[in-house]
């Protein structure tokens, strides 16, 4: 028999567990396990860390995301389990439906995405559950005929988190197996370890505003069992463990790195060919600005850099970004004259992308583009701050909503922040948590450049440790913060950085509402770098809000 944990929430199932993908995939390979998989409440934030760390760790990754569905008005759960690309592709656009709408999928949806899509109920957080603990077989065959008709791999999953179910289990097996339903055991993982349930109850009440949960019997076990364990839960039922190796081996999910995935400016031209026709123009335009410079330099630069941008097919990227600064100046939209590597490039210069002559101040190009070091472009662009999502609402009207989206990103609890509220969670004396936050201010004054782990600030201030022995209430707090540090604790927008993509997004990352009535992506900057997509960084810059609003008032 060879167990796989095919029900586990990750860290990015915000709030709702203590697993970060690193100690998950950890404990795992500790464990022996050979296969893995993360079902994220909604969500796909964390699948391509959790996809690269079990890579890295010899452990087959298992892609999967739970969502709530609606059938005729009855409202239950299900695992979706990706078998191949195609059915990754529909986890992440049934991900972006659920999202963008905040609403259960309804059952046409799912079955539009159920291409490549393994399914299955799961345990007691199903309706199939109820019907199960009231002996409603007629309910049951109904509902699962009906999922039936949308998945070809469709499991009913068991759970035997409580007691209850434990002594059930044979009129459970009984039930399904009349009317021929295929089982699989799962044990939903919350967190790792049974010493983490203290976490998890604060995680989940910082969730609830801060007012202490009860929580059930089934999540006072939802830790990632031993093999062993799960073998003597389910030992009369062997079929059960080994159908969990069944899904995992029909999961066969190959993610594509490294390979470009440019935008095009568009469909209708020739990129290539209208990028010089506009720099030669640009260029002329310059020189008549420049005079008694050797012209023959700035054309035999022109033509190398072009040739660069051609080779490495970048042509596409320098029209996007001309477009956009065009939109914004001819809007009275101010535009920095360029910053970094960028005002190297004469092109950029010609373009008006820039205004730094890179000739005029012996600056290289390699700096910029190199072909013996191939990587992104980067071109940032500075705008007023007020005035950044002008440009940014241009740029999804022009390319598309379904191929413009804001970068999504993570707000962690760092070390105050889970101090804060784990006290807040535990109704901490007022006393106490100045004491605690008045030693860790003096300790942190050690730590200019990076913030340490509380575990080490602990291990080196003989002060706390000294609170920690004296005080109970003080030792739970900062044990429980310990284990809370590094949490994503909210989902925010980066800041300055843009996704355009040639094909819809959905085909990339999973997305959510954003802001400027553009989308959102669930994966954050360096997953969607590392998947080959284009970032482009719009920089709000308050200097020229001012330099915009003190030019208008001379004019007055």
């Amino acid at each position: 028999m060879e167990f796989v944990p095919l029900y586990v929430r990750s860290e990015y199932s915000m709030l709702q567990s203590t697993c970060s993908i690193e100690k998950l995939v950890s404990y795992a390979k500790e464990y022996g396990y050979k296969s893995l998989a993360v079902t994220d409440e909604g969500v796909m934030h964390g699948t391509i860390k959790f996809y690269n760390a079990c890579k890295k760790a010899g452990i087959k990754p298992v892609i999967v995301l739970k969502v709530p569905y609606n059938l005729n008005g009855v409202i239950s759960n299900i695992l979706l389990y990706a078998m191949d690309i195609s059915g990754y592709r529909n986890l992440m656009r049934i991900s972006s439906r659920y999202k963008t709408s905040n609403s259960p999928i309804d059952l046409e949806d799912l079955r539009k995405c159920s291409l490549g899509v393994l399914a299955v109920t799961p345990g007691n957080d199903s309706i199939i559950y109820n019907y199960l603990r009231s002996n409603n077989q007629i309910k049951i065959k109904e509902h699962l005929s009906l999922l039936n008709s949308v998945f070809n791999n469709l499991y009913v999953g068991i759970s035997l988190s409580t007691i209850h179910d434990r002594n059930n289990l044979d009129n459970y097996y009984q039930n399904l197996n009349n009317i021929g339903a295929k089982m699989v055991a799962i044990q939903p993982v919350y967190y790792l370890t049974p010493d983490d349930l203290d976490a998890y109850i604060v995680l989940r009440s910082i969730s609830n505003n801060g007012n202490l949960v009860n929580i059930t019997e089934s999540e006072a076990n939802s830790y990632l069992y031993l093999r062993s364990e799960i073998e003597y839960l389910f030992n009369k039922y062997p079929e059960l463990i080994n159908n969990s190796k069944v899904i995992s081996d029909k999961c066969d999910v190959e993610i594509e790195f490294g390979k470009f995935q440019l935008p095009k400016y568009s469909d209708e031209i020739d990129a290539d060919k209208y990028l010089y026709e506009l720099s030669i123009l640009g260029l002329k335009k310059r020189l008549k600005q420049l005079p008694n410079v050797n012209t023959n330099i700035y054309i035999e630069r022109l033509k190398k850099e072009y040739e660069t941008i051609v080779k490495m097919g970048f042509a596409d990227y320098f029209l996007i970004v001309w477009d956009y600064v065009k939109y914004a100046k001819k809007n009275n939209i101010y535009v920095g004259p360029g910053r970094g590597s960028a005002g190297a490039s004469l092109i950029a210069y010609c373009l008006g992308i820039t205004d730094v002559d890179p000739i005029k101040y012996n600056l290289l190009f390699e700096r910029f583009l190199n072909e013996e070091r191939v990587t992104m472009p980067d071109i940032d662009i500075d705008f007023p701050d007020d005035e950044r999502d002008k440009v940014i609402q241009y740029v999804g009207k022009r390319y598309g909503a379904s191929r413009v989206a804001h970068i999504g990103t993570f707000g962690t609890f760092q070390v105050k922040l889970a101090i804060n509220d784990t006290a807040r969670v535990y109704k901490t004396k007022d006393t106490h948590l100045k004491q605690i936050l008045k030693i860790l201010n003096a300790e942190l004054e050690n730590y200019k450049i990076h913030q340490p782990s509380l575990y080490d600030i602990i291990e080196k201030s003989d002060q706390l440790k000294q609170l920690m022995d004296e005080y109970e209430e003080i030792n739970k707090v900062l044990n429980v913060a310990c284990k809370l540090q590094g949490l994503p604790r909210n989902v925010s927008t980066h800041a300055a950085g843009i996704i355009i993509t040639k094909y819809p997004l959905v085909n990339y990352t999973a997305l959510d509402n954003g802001l400027d009535d553009i989308y959102q992506t669930q994966f954050e900057a360096s997953d969607l770098e590392s998947l080959g997509l284009l970032k482009m960084d719009f920089l709000g810059l308050k200097n020229l809000t001012n330099i915009s609003k003190t030019i208008e008032l001379i004019k007055l």
